[in-house]
């Protein structure tokens, strides 16, 4: 149970963000694949690429990364933000063929560990 969430079975009403990089690889196919009912927004390289914004039904967005004019070898920043507006269903679906890495990993807090 996370904040403001006593008495109920599950959390709602969270927001999650995912910051990562990768290597792009021209004509390698890449590509990131989103499906949710609620707000979500993936950027790379500080450009939106995905907007999902606002409470929706179950929607899904395609961004194939060889139309983004992207530099091959070079590596880049992805920044995946949701926000579960919805309290009587989440759907998250990240699909990704990306090798993505992390410089910074989560902080870990006793009081949700």
């Amino acid at each position: 149970m996370l904040l403001g969430n006593e008495g109920t079975a599950r959390n709602d009403y969270f927001t999650y963000h995912i910051e990562a990089e990768f290597t792009y690889r021209e004509h390698g196919g890449q590509f990131v694949e989103f499906q949710g009912g609620d707000g979500a927004w993936l950027f790379v390289n500080n450009h939106l690429v995905i907007d999902l914004g606002g409470v929706t039904p179950f929607h899904e967005q395609y961004a194939d990364l060889d139309r983004l004019g992207l530099v091959d070898s070079e590596t880049y920043t992805l920044h995946l933000f949701y926000a579960h507006r919805n309290s009587f269903s989440a759907v998250f679906r990240l699909r990704t063929n990306l090798e993505l890495t992390s410089r910074r990993m989560p902080t870990v807090n006793p009081a949700f560990d």
